[in-house]
C-alpha cells in the first residue's frame, strides 16, 4: 500500500480504495512461480565469440564483475527472482524496439543485453549561490563512493600535479548497461536488465543473454534498496517475486508518478577561531 501511495497515479486515494487496489494485485499473483529461482543455465552458442571479447572492452565492463567469478550465459528469463518492485512499458519497448513480431532471435537479444558501450545519460549541472544541483531524467545515472544507504558523498579526487592544486566534489557516471544475473544464496536472482527481460520475453524469448555472476555478495550489492525494492524476507520466501510475474501478466498495471533524479549540495564558507 505504502509504495502504491509513494509511486502511483490514483484515482481514488483513500485507505480504503488504496487497499482494494492492493489486494486485486496481490489476488493476480496467483500460485507461485515454478522453479523460482532455478532458471535453467545454457551456453551461448559457438560463433559468438568475437562480439563477446568486444563486450568484455566496455568500459562498465571491469566494474559489473569485479570480485565475483563470471560467464556468458543464456539464462531462462521467467524463473529469475526480480527484486526490482516495477517496470516502465514505454521504456521497455524502446530497449526491445528491434524485436519483430517473430520470436527474438539471440542476434536481436545481443547487442541490447551486453551492449559495447555506456549511455550517455544527459544531465543539467547548476550553481546558484551556495547551492550545487544535479539532475537527470534517467534512473540509471548513479553517484560514486556511495555510503552503505546508497547515499553519495563528497571525497578528495586529486590527481598529482605540480601546481600542487587539490580538488573535492563527487562523480556522477551511467550505471552498468550489461544484463546481469547473480546466484546468491542457491537462488537466481536478476541484477540488471529488467526491461530488456520483460520486452524481450513478452515478445517470446525463453532465456535472456547476460552476464553470469557467482561469489561473495549481499543483497544490498545485487541491488535491494530499503522501501524501494522487494526485501529479503519476501525473496527468499517460498513464493518470491519473479521476472515471470510481470511477462505472463500477473502484475498489477499502474500509472507511475513521473520522477527525475536530483542530488543538492549546500556549502558554507566560514573562518574560524583557532
Amino acid at each position: 500500500m505504502a509504495y502504491l501511495k509513494r509511486n502511483c497515479v490514483l484515482t481514488a486515494t483513500s485507505t480504503r480504495a488504496i487497499r482494494e487496489q492492493w489486494m486485486v494485485a496481490r489476488a493476480r499473483t496467483r500460485v507461485p512461480m515454478l522453479k523460482a529461482g532455478q532458471p535453467e543455465i545454457l551456453e551461448i552458442p559457438a560463433g559468438y565469440d568475437d562480439y563477446l571479447t568486444k563486450v568484455q572492452a566496455n568500459p562498465a565492463f571491469g566494474e559489473t564483475v569485479k570480485g565475483m567469478n563470471w560467464s556468458f550465459k543464456l539464462v531462462e528469463i521467467d524463473p529469475l527472482i526480480a527484486f526490482q518492485i516495477q517496470v516502465e512499458l514505454a521504456r521497455s519497448a524502446n530497449l526491445c524496439a528491434n524485436v519483430s513480431e517473430a520470436a527474438p532471435l539471440l542476434d536481436d537479444m545481443l547487442g541490447p543485453c551486453l551492449p559495447l558501450d555506456v549511455e550517455d545519460i544527459p544531465a543539467s549541472i547548476g550553481i546558484s549561490g551556495n547551492t550545487l544541483t544535479v539532475e537527470a531524467q534517467s534512473m540509471n545515472l548513479k553517484f560514486s563512493r556511495p555510503d552503505t544507504s546508497g547515499a553519495p558523498q563528497l571525497a578528495e579526487l586529486t590527481v598529482p600535479n605540480a601546481r600542487k592544486v587539490r580538488t573535492v566534489g563527487l562523480q556522477f557516471l551511467p550505471s552498468s548497461p550489461l544484463a546481469q544475473v547473480v546466484r546468491f544464496r542457491d537462488r537466481t536472482y536478476l541484477k540488471n536488465g529488467y526491461h530488456r527481460a520483460y520486452g524481450f520475453g513478452k515478445a517470446g524469448a525463453t532465456h535472456l543473454p547476460c552476464i553470469y555472476l557467482e561469489g561473495n555478495t549481499t543483497f544490498p550489492e545485487i541491488g535491494l534498496v530499503p522501501t524501494a525494492t522487494f526485501q529479503a524476507d519476501l525473496l527468499e520466501s517460498a513464493a518470491p517475486p519473479t521476472v515471470g510475474h510481470f511477462v505472463q501478466d500477473r502484475a498489477f498495471v499502474v500509472e507511475l508518478v513521473s520522477k527525475r533524479l536530483a542530488l543538492r549540495i549546500n556549502w558554507s564558507y566560514q573562518l574560524l577561531a583557532s
